[in-house]
């Protein structure tokens, strides 16, 4: 049987011996909600089959279905292997699944998550020593504009900048055999001069006079050692790298990490990582990346994909997308209103691409959803802050979830809060607190000008530059009143979204696509446009990066260098011609 998803799905943090349970699963919709009333997890008879990792509205899935379910049902029986069932514990992970999941196994209550964008991982040993195991989900995923969902229209058909929605599991499912006492979590934070990095190690299970090791080398041999005692279930240590290879996008140099939990003297359980040492800060309207002057060059990426929606057949396709996007003479990317797959975190790492990460947002402002997203971008910062590739955290876009913030008190102060929480959970890279306009406290200040007319976006950049505000071009407010510009770096975080006429005429009996401003009747004056709104941006030293709308065309909206199934539209060495400076 062809196991889709196949790849390790942790890459940063790795152990030898595991099970993937993607394939073939039972499902069933449960419109009624009766399922709970009927006990279906404990006799499931399910009529419908469904290839995991893909959500069920995709067409890989094998079902395909677009339609309102908002109750759902998925049942596996498994075989734990012998070996697993003594003297150790069995972790069940499940990489994302959206929005609420509860489990049950053998008939039993098991766990429950809520958030569909963050891992969820179950201690089931005492099940998994019964050997067979009859797994069951539920999942639950509403309309409702209080869950963080990004993208996902919450009404029936994809419409303007809204798409496919996605629900349930859409990340691996898979087994892990740990020890009793096991390494639970890493915190890998390089630092420069001098160059070192500082790891805090989570342990799980602990037991008297435990030690944690980490063996660093440069993929040929170690060039450093570090070993701590293991204090109210942490190791923290300092590892230093005299003459460190530091990590940046020409140079994407990676060191392995081999850590070590150590009792006795006797290693009882390892796992393998990597880090990058490099450093991102601000140095007035200038971004540093290890201390260097340097321009973020980036591009929309929204990480979909025509047959999956969420989820990519396999590494293949985030490496298509990574090479592309390089290939065109992007450094970076602007991972928008979505939190990927680790692989391609992993991928932008060793590929070498810069890296803003974003929060799907909610969509209203109530309690709930405060408490969703604030959760919810806790557990996705905690996930991915090992990443080189990430420079900077974006929790909220173009006000979404905060509607009215520009005047409401109330949102002020949950969009200030959001920062806050952010640097404290990462002193290490910048945070841009609500992108596109209504600034409140911010390491960048970026905006999202969509004006096609040259002469125009040159005079709305002037102005942006000379005030931090947008002028008479901007449509609305850059800063929230009674906080105004303090000299950031200023980034063009969205512009652009050229689309080809032919790609918005409509075809008979069927809707159009679109894009933003005018549209171009070929590619050679397509590329033109590119190359005049880009041109105005490179001629500003003072601007410090810009991110181009967009990587791809995303089921309606046809705005981007590539088509959704990613066939670019113009030569992608033109792309990065204009880009030279």
């Amino acid at each position: 049987m062809v196991i889709p998803r196949k790849e390790y799905p942790r890459p940063d943090f790795v152990r030898k011996d595991w099970l993937n349970l993607n394939g073939e699963w039972s499902f069933e919709f449960d419109d009624e909600d009766k399922g709970i009333r009927e006990s279906w997890f404990n006799n499931p008879s399910f009529s419908r089959t469904i290839q995991v990792p893909f959500p069920f509205q995709s067409s890989l899935s094998g079902i395909g279905d677009t339609g309102f379910h908002d109750v759902f049902w998925y049942h596996r029986e498994v075989q734990v292997p012998m070996a697993w069932r003594k003297n150790q514990r069995v972790l069940l992970h499940i990489g994302a699944f959206d929005y609420q999941g509860e489990l049950w196994i053998n008939g039993k209550a098991a766990g429950r998550h809520r958030g569909g964008y963050t891992p969820w991982t179950i201690d089931i040993t005492e099940e998994a020593r019964q050997g067979n195991l009859s797994i069951v989900f539920r999942g639950v995923d509403t309309e409702s504009k209080s869950q963080p969902r990004g993208k996902q229209q919450w009404e029936l058909q994809s419409s303007g900048i809204m798409y496919t929605r996605v629900s349930g599991i859409w990340q691996t499912v898979w087994f892990e055999p740990v020890p009793n006492s096991y390494l639970d979590s890493i915190h890998v934070i390089p630092r420069l001069n001098p160059d070192r990095l500082s790891l805090s190690v989570q342990v799980n299970g602990t037991v008297p006079d435990l030690q944690v090791t980490c063996s660093v080398s440069d993929g040929i041999k170690e060039v450093a050692h570090g070993y701590s005692s293991v204090q109210n279930s942490v190791a923290k240590m300092e590892i230093d790298i005299p003459s460190a290879h530091r990590w940046c996008p020409e140079d994407p140099f990676l060191y392995d990490l081999e850590l070590a939990l150590v009792s006795d003297g006797k290693v009882i359980d390892q796992i393998d990582s990597y880090a990058g040492i490099r450093e991102i800060r601000t140095d007035g309207q200038t971004l540093l990346l290890n201390g260097q002057p340097i321009r973020f060059k980036s591009i929309l990426d929204q990480g979909y994909f025509p047959e999956g929606i969420y989820t990519a057949v396999s590494d293949e396709d985030y490496l298509r997308d990574i090479e592309l996007t390089k290939a065109m003479g992007f450094n970076g990317v602007r991972k928008h209103q979505k939190v990927e797959d680790p692989r391609w975190y992993y991928l932008c790492d060793r590929l070498g691409l810069l890296v803003w990460g974003e929060m799907g947002n909610t969509w209203e402002f109530t309690p709930k959803a405060q408490e969703a997203l604030r959760r919810e971008w806790q557990e996705a910062v905690k996930r991915d802050w090992n990443h080189p590739c990430i420079i900077a955290w974006v929790p909220i876009n173009e006000s979404w979830g905060v509607p009215d913030v520009i005047t409401d008190l109330a949102q002020q102060k949950f969009q200030a809060e959001m920062v806050q929480l952010t640097r404290q959970m990462d002193p290490t890279r910048l945070v841009v607190d609500n992108s596109g306009w209504h600034h409140i406290e911010t390491d960048i200040v970026d905006v999202h000008p969509y004006e096609d007319n040259p002469a125009k976006f040159a005079a709305l950049l002037d102005e942006i530059i000379r005030s931090g505000a947008g002028g008479k071009y901007y449509p609305t407010e850059v800063w929230v009143r009674g906080f105004s510009y303090g000299g950031q770096p200023i980034v063009i975080s969205e512009y652009g979204g050229i689309a080809m006429a032919s790609d918005i005429q409509p075809e008979k009996g069927q809707t159009g696509g679109w894009g933003y401003g005018h549209s171009m009747k070929s590619t050679k004056q397509l590329l033109k446009q590119f190359q005049a709104l880009t041109d105005e941006i490179l001629k500003r030293p003072e601007i410090a990066g810009y991110t181009y709308t967009q990587l791809t065309d995303v089921e309606q909206e046809v705005n981007g260098l590539l088509t959704f199934d990613r066939c670019p539209k113009v030569p992608v060495d033109q792309i990065a011609k204009v880009q030279t400076e």
